[in-house]
C-alpha cells in the first residue's frame, strides 16, 4: 500500500480550512503512482494532534468518517436542510480569495460595472453541489471552498420581484471559464441575487441555493415517473379513442377563470433557451419534454425518443406558435404562475384552455436521458447474455441426454 502525510505547527481538533488533509492525500497519490499501484484509492485515515507529549500515538480514527461517507453516498441522501444550504452559501460567499479576485461585492455595492449603472446582479459559481455538502456533513469545520470559476449578470431594471434562477446569463459567463480551464468535476450553479441598495433602502439579498434544491427535487420527481407506469398505460388507452379523449380533456384542462402573468418575449426566449418544458399535452404519450433549439422544437419522451418535431416562433406579444406538420398550437406561457394557456384545432374545445407545466434545465435533462439510455443498453446486454447462457445450458443438457440414451442402448 501507499501513504502520505500532512503536518502543521498548530494543534487542530479536526480537519479545517487551514488543515484540510489534502496534502496527505496528494502525497499518498504520488507514492501510489511511484509504486504503480491500482485498484484502490487514498483516503484520510488518522489525525494526530498530540505529537511530542505523553499522549502521542493516540490519534483520531477517520475511517469512521469514511464509512459514514460511503453510507451517505449509497443512500443518495445528503443534508439539504435550510441550515446546511445557508452554511454552504456563507462558506462560498465569504471565501477571502473569491471576494478579492471576483470583485463581485465591490460592483454590487456601487451598482456600476464597465461604467454602466445597474439595479440588480446575479452570481453563478462552479461547484460540485453534492460533494461540497458531503464535505460539510462529515467535517463541519472544513470550510475551504475553492472557487475556480464564476460569472455574473447585471440588470438595468429592478427585477427583484420577478427574478428566477433560470435567468442564467451568469451561468453562461461562468461556463466560459470552465471551458477555458477544462474543469470537469461540477457545474456552474446560480448562487446569489441581490439588489443595489441606495440611501436608507434595506438590502435585498437572496440565496439561490434554495432554487437549486427545488430544481433537483423536480428532477427526482420526474425520474420516479415509472411508479405511475400503469396509470400512464391506462391514460394512453383512453386517449386512443376520440370520444374518450373529449371526456378526458373536460376533466383535465381548466377553463380560464383568472388572468395569468404572461412572460414577455425577451424573458420567454431566454427561458426556452435554457430549459425544457415538461407538459402532459394529452396527445397519447403522457408527460413529454418540449425542447427548444433556435427555431425548432422537439417533443421527447422519458427515454429520449423524439416523438415529433416542428418549428416555433415567438410573437412580439409573447405568444409562442408551434407548427407541427399540419397542426398548429398557440401557447401563452406564464413562468410565474406555472401555466400555459393553449389553443389548437387538435383538441375538441374552442379557444384557450389552461395546462399546468414543470421545467428542467436542459443540461440536467440531457444528463438524465443519457443515464436512462445507458441503463437501457446495460439491461439489453444483460438480457441477451442471459438468453445466450440459457441457450448454451439447453444445448449442453440436450447433448448430455443424447449421451445417456446412447449409453442405455
Amino acid at each position: 500500500f501507499a501513504w502520505g502525510f500532512e503536518f502543521s505547527n498548530k494543534r487542530y481538533e479536526g480537519l479545517t480550512a487551514q488543515f484540510t488533509g489534502q496534502k496527505a492525500i496528494d502525497d499518498c497519490n504520488k507514492h501510489a503512482k511511484k509504486k504503480k499501484l491500482s485498484g484502490g484509492e487514498c483516503i484520510f485515515v488518522e489525525l494526530q494532534n498530540s505529537l511530542g507529549d505523553w499522549s502521542s500515538g493516540i490519534g483520531k480514527n477517520y475511517l469512521f468518517k469514511e464509512r459514514q461517507k460511503r453510507e451517505i453516498l449509497a443512500s443518495g441522501r445528503i443534508d439539504e436542510s435550510d441550515e446546511m444550504l445557508n452554511k454552504l452559501y456563507k462558506v462560498i460567499m465569504t471565501n477571502p480569495d473569491f471576494v478579492k479576485k471576483s470583485k463581485y461585492f465591490k460592483y454590487a455595492e456601487k451598482g456600476k460595472y464597465n461604467n454602466e449603472d445597474f439595479k440588480t446582479i446575479s452570481l453563478a459559481v462552479y461547484m460540485n453541489y453534492e460533494k461540497e455538502i458531503l464535505k460539510l456533513m462529515l467535517h463541519p469545520m472544513l470550510i475551504n471552498f475553492e472557487n475556480e470559476a464564476w460569472g455574473w449578470q447585471t440588470f438595468n431594471t429592478d427585477n427583484s420581484k420577478l427574478f428566477t434562477s433560470w435567468n442564467d446569463g451568469a451561468v453562461a459567463q461562468c461556463n466560459k471559464t470552465v471551458i477555458r480551464k477544462k474543469l470537469n468535476d461540477g457545474k456552474c450553479i446560480m448562487i446569489d441575487f441581490r439588489k443595489v441598495s441606495k440611501d436608507q433602502e434595506p438590502a435585498f439579498v437572496e440565496n439561490l441555493l434554495f432554487n437549486e434544491r427545488k430544481q433537483r427535487q423536480i428532477v427526482a420527481q420526474n425520474l420516479n415517473k415509472n411508479n405511475n407506469s400503469e396509470k400512464n398505460k391506462v391514460a394512453k388507452e383512453i386517449v386512443e379513442k376520440e370520444s374518450d379523449l373529449a371526456e378526458l380533456l373536460e376533466k383535465s384542462f381548466e377553463e380560464i377563470k383568472s388572468k395569468a402573468r404572461y412572460t414577455d418575449k425577451k424573458l420567454l426566449a431566454a427561458y426556452l433557451e435554457s430549459n425544457e418544458i415538461i407538459l402532459n399535452d394529452y396527445r397519447g404519450n403522457g408527460k413529454v419534454n418540449y425542447q427548444f433549439e433556435e427555431e425548432e422544437f422537439r417533443r421527447i419522451n422519458d427515454e429520449g425518443d423524439i416523438l415529433s418535431v416542428g418549428k416555433y416562433k415567438i410573437s412580439s406579444s409573447g405568444v409562442v406558435t408551434l407548427n407541427e406538420e399540419e397542426t398548429k398550437f398557440e401557447w401563452k406561457l406564464s413562468v410565474l404562475d406555472g401555466v400555459i394557456d393553449i389553443k389548437s384545432d387538435y383538441y375538441p374545445f374552442e379557444g384557450y384552455r389552461r395546462f399546468g407545466f414543470d421545467f428542467i434545465y436542459k443540461n440536467i435533462a440531457k444528463e438524465e436521458r443519457q443515464k436512462q439510455k445507458e441503463i437501457k443498453i446495460a439491461k439489453q446486454k444483460a438480457d441477451e447474455e442471459k438468453k445466450k447462457q440459457e441457450l448454451l445450458a439447453k444445448q449442453k443438457a440436450d447433448e448430455e441426454k443424447k449421451k445417456q440414451e446412447l449409453l442405455a442402448k
